[in-house]
């Protein structure tokens, strides 16, 4: 008998039983190319349980970078792993809530302190919406207090295959949850927290909205804070919706010309970011239905974390005088 590959043994190393699937359907060798119910297989493996573990995610990142699989089996892949991880919450239940008033929060919501949104101070056109640096710090503190959850699912390298196209997080205002998900890149992750806490700020404002516009305002605070944490231009994808932000919008608010919504100027910058939201996949066939925040906000009616919000809105600014 031959030996086995080593390829099997290094994701044996992460999760056996996907390894043993893999090489299964694989015959031992792992450049075997797999069809539809070859990927059948390795799904029932990975859901088995519902949920998609870290290492779970490692092994995935493995066998869709180097293994062989056609057309149908791919297009199972990211059908099937998608539906699990935004339907079924299984990436959530392969990892543990962030506690509240914990040294990990600590580490989660620095993402929104001072130091990384005290730029971010702009109208919104769009939404109306006037952001400011103590909105960011109201999220952060309730995060810390359990108000709002926060999760942060390992995905490493995995959230950028092209293949699945996994969204760097989202903020579900039903449940008053954030979900990052860790491409292990703490600038990105940084970022990716502002643009949900951004969302955030949206539901507790109970501001009543399109995708495209609630979309447009996260990227701008997104990009601000990425501004703030150090990168340049060179460290935004090429053609991403934040490049855009970046070489159109940024400039405005970083020289406080971005508070006057009715401004030409800063009219005509925020719609290049609208624009490129509305070409964005993730957005396809939703664009300009009510975002997920104002569908709660009509189903729901108007709740009580609208006053909670401003009172904690109040405090904050009592404290910084």
């Amino acid at each position: 008998m031959a030996p086995r590959a080593k390829f099997y043994d290094t994701l044996a190393v992460y999760d056996g039983n996907l390894a043993n699937t893999f090489e299964k359907v694989t015959n031992g060798i792992p450049t075997t190319l797999v069809g539809k119910a070859g990927a059948q297989l390795i799904l029932d493996t990975l859901l088995a349980d519902d949920a998609i573990s870290s290492s779970e995610t490692k092994v995935m990142e493995f066998i869709l970078l180097d293994g062989k699989f056609d057309d149908p089996a791919l297009e199972l892949f990211s059908k099937k792993i998608l539906e699990a991880i935004y339907s079924k919450d299984a990436l959530i239940k392969g990892t543990r809530r962030i506690p509240p008033n914990s040294g990990t929060m600590d580490r989660f919501s620095a993402s929104l302190g001072l130091g990384n949104v005290s730029k971010i101070k702009f109208t919104s056109p769009g939404t109306k919406v006037s952001y400011t640096p103590t909105q960011y710090l109201a999220i952060k503190a309730l995060l810390d207090t359990g108000d709002i959850t926060a999760y942060e699912p390992e995905v490493g390298p995995l959230r950028d295959n092209l293949i699945l196209k996994i969204l760097a997080g989202d903020y579900t205002s039903s449940i008053n949850r954030i979900v990052v998900y860790d491409a292990y890149n703490s600038v990105d992750n940084a970022i990716t927290t502002v643009h949900e806490a951004t969302h955030a700020i949206q539901d507790w404002l109970d501001i009543k909205s399109t995708v495209r516009l609630c979309e447009a305002d996260a990227y701008i605070a997104g990009t601000v804070a990425a501004v703030a944490l150090g990168w340049t231009k060179k460290n935004f994808k090429k053609n991403s919706i934040y490049a855009v932000v970046f070489d159109n919008a940024l400039k405005f608010v970083l020289d406080n010309k971005a508070n006057d919504p009715n401004k030409n100027d800063w009219g005509k910058a925020y719609r290049t970011v609208t624009n490129a939201v509305a070409k964005a996949d993730e957005y396809i066939g939703k664009i300009d239905s009510p975002s997920p925040i104002t569908a709660d906000i009509l189903k729901q009616g108007q709740s009580p974390e609208l006053d909670r919000f401003n009172a904690l809105l109040a405090s904050i600014n009592k404290k910084k005088r």
